[in-house]
């Protein structure tokens, strides 16, 4: 007997039902493996080596003005922020007294070679007579004439030491500052009476500035006087500007074996403030280094390290820190050859772990992801 023709079309509706088509092709996709872990490949490249420090631009020099002398402060020529220039004056003092010294001991000092004058003259007098034949001067004349002629002149000698005291006395209550320089801080009031050496001013040398940054040895070992350096200011408000080292102390290393290296920078339109903050950047030769990202980076017990596939299986790799990218997501390191390097710090294989590439989900430095 022939089956129906209806329940040959029921049948085959169930099996469409219960083996749907595409059977093989829905069996590769569930069998589909996700990548298990995040890595990154790198190689390592010839840089320039760039050493970065943070300091502050300091006046090339500082300088605390003392007055030589007493007296009263009557005023200030100059005010704070001013640059001193032409007059180098910069405060008057009462010098009424100083004047009056200085007077006195001028004409003390004419006196004196008016005095000593007349004595050489009347030695010369006698003489003149002895050489005439005149016996009536007697050798005592002559010894008090030369008494009186060394007598003179030490009077003068004397007088002449006490006029110039005065005169630099008077000289001294002037305060002088050296041409160009700027005035930071007046430390006395006006009215106020200044004894001798009490501290009046402090100046400053602005037209070059300097930093000073402490260098390992190895960087040190690269660098030369007068190799130009970038100095970047923190927080902006300003281009870069250039700078030069102009000294290093080589015998002079603190017990992180850096080295002090002086950098001037030079600053004629003084657009540039003391004391601001800056970034300095010195290329320091080339070196074989490799860029990784600082999510690879790992430290343990004083090392660091990569987590990278070598041989097939995960490796720990100690690596040397050499500086930091531009691109603050990445860390320059030595002592790493070309290979994938493990990304994720929560999800990775153990040690010696054996990883297959088709487990892993790899970024390269172009940013494209590949399996």
């Amino acid at each position: 007997m022939k089956p129906s023709t209806n329940i040959i079309v029921f049948a085959s509706l169930v099996f469409a039902q219960v083996f749907p088509a595409g059977c093989a092709e829905q069996k590769e996709q569930t069998e589909y493996v996700a990548p298990k872990y995040k890595a990154f490949r790198v190689e390592p490249e010839t840089r320039i080596v760039f050493f970065e420090d943070t300091a502050h631009l300091d006046p090339w020099q500082t300088s605390t003005l003392s007055i030589e002398v007493g007296g009263k402060l009557q005023s200030w020529l100059y005010a704070e922020g001013d640059v001193v220039s032409g007059e180098r004056r910069l405060i008057e003092l009462d010098e009424r007294e100083l004047v009056w010294n200085l007077e006195s001991a001028s004409a003390a000092y004419e006196s004196s070679v008016k005095e000593r004058e007349y004595a050489e003259r009347t030695l010369e007098r006698l003489n003149e007579r002895i050489a005439a034949g005149d016996s009536s001067v007697s050798e005592d004349h002559l010894d008090a004439a030369n008494t009186q002629v060394a007598r003179a002149k030490s009077m003068e000698a004397s007088a002449k030491v006490l006029m110039e005291r005065a005169t630099k006395a008077l000289e001294d209550a002037k305060l002088i500052a050296p041409e160009g320089w700027r005035l930071v801080a007046r430390l006395r009031e006006e009215n106020e009476w200044l004894t001798p050496g009490t501290p009046v001013a402090t100046v400053i040398d602005d037209l070059t500035l300097k930093a000073i940054v402490t260098v390992p040895s190895r960087i040190v070992a690269e660098i030369e006087l007068e190799l130009e350096v970038e100095v970047t200011f923190i927080g902006g408000g300003r281009e870069n500007v250039s700078g030069e080292i102009t000294r290093i102390v080589r015998n002079s290393a603190d017990l992180t074996d850096r080295y002090p290296v002086e950098i001037s920078v030079k600053n004629a339109d003084r657009g540039i403030l003391a004391g601001s903050a800056v970034k300095v950047r010195i290329p320091a030769g080339e070196e074989i280094v490799t860029s990784v990202p600082r999510l690879a980076i790992r430290e343990q017990f004083g090392e660091t390290y990569v987590l990278a596939l070598v041989g097939g299986a995960a490796k720990r790799v100690i690596v040397e820190p050499s500086a930091d990218e531009e691109n603050s997501a990445r860390l320059l390191v030595r002592g790493l050859e070309p290979c994938v390097v493990f990304t994720d710090r929560l999800h990775y294989p153990g040690d010696n772990e054996k990883v297959a590439l088709s487990a892993l989900l790899v970024e390269s430095a172009d940013g494209e992801q590949r399996r």
